[in-house]
C-alpha cells in the first residue's frame, strides 16, 4: 500500500497529470455550459494534509460557493469544487440569460443553476480518471453550500478525514471574460488509500 508520505517522483507526477488533464477538461465543459470562451491559467497541484487546507485556500472568512459530490464505485472518496461568491453570481447570471451585475439571492432556481455548473465540471473531472485509469467510478448527487471558506472546510472535514488524511489540491486560474482578471478556483480530490493504489496499479506506476 502506498505511503502518502513518501510518494515516488513519478507518482507524484502520476497524480499532477490526472489532476492537470481533468481540470482542464472541467474547464472546458463550464465553458460549453456557458457559452463563453474561457481563459485558464497553469493548475498548481499538490498533495496536501487536510489540516493544512485553510492555508492554501487563504482568507478564512471570503464567502465562497462549495459543490461536494461523493465518489463510489472502484474508486471512492469525495471531491469539492469551491469558487468565490462573485463568480458564482456571475456564471447563474450568464446562465439565467440576466444583466451583469443582477443581484444574486440564492433562491431555489439559483441555487439549482450553481449545483448543475458543479455537477458539470467536476462530472468532467471524473470522466478524465476514469477514462485514463479504466477504473468505474459513479458520482452521487451533488451537494450545495454557500458560507465562509473556513466554514465551507468544516463541514466536509469529518468525510475527507474518513477517506484519507491528505487530499490532492488543484488551484485553478480562470476567467469568464477576456477583459475580467483572472480568479482561482479550487477542486479537493479526497480518493481513499485502496483507490490511491487503484489508481497508480491501473497506470502501472510502483
Amino acid at each position: 500500500m502506498s505511503s502518502f508520505e513518501y510518494l515516488s517522483d513519478m507518482q507524484t507526477d502520476v497524480l499532477k497529470e490526472l489532476a492537470n488533464i481533468g481540470a482542464g477538461n472541467a474547464t472546458t465543459a463550464l465553458a460549453k455550459m456557458v457559452g463563453k470562451r474561457i481563459e485558464i491559467g497553469v493548475p498548481d497541484i499538490q498533495l496536501v494534509k487536510l489540516a493544512d487546507l485553510q492555508d492554501f485556500i487563504g482568507e478564512a472568512e471570503k464567502v465562497m460557493t462549495g459543490i461536494l459530490i461523493e465518489l463510489s464505485g472502484e474508486l471512492n472518496g469525495v471531491m469539492m469544487f469551491l469558487i468565490d461568491e462573485r463568480i458564482s453570481d456571475q456564471m447563474i447570471n450568464i446562465l439565467l440569460h440576466r444583466d451583469k451585475g443582477t443581484e444574486v439571492t440564492y433562491n431555489e432556481m439559483e441555487k439549482s443553476v450553481i449545483m448543475e455548473v458543479g455537477n458539470i465540471i467536476i462530472s468532467a473531472y471524473i470522466k478524465s480518471i476514469s477514462k485514463m485509469t479504466r477504473l468505474s467510478i459513479s458520482p452521487s448527487v451533488p451537494m450545495f453550500q454557500i458560507d465562509m471558506a473556513s466554514a465551507l472546510l468544516s463541514v466536509p472535514a469529518t468525510q475527507f478525514c474518513i477517506v484519507s488524511d491528505k487530499v490532492l489540491m488543484i488551484q485553478t486560474q480562470f476567467s469568464l471574460e477576456k477583459t475580467s482578471d483572472m480568479v482561482k478556483g479550487y477542486y479537493i480530490f479526497a480518493p481513499d488509500v485502496e483507490s490511491f493504489d487503484k489508481i497508480f496499479h491501473s497506470l502501472g506506476i510502483k
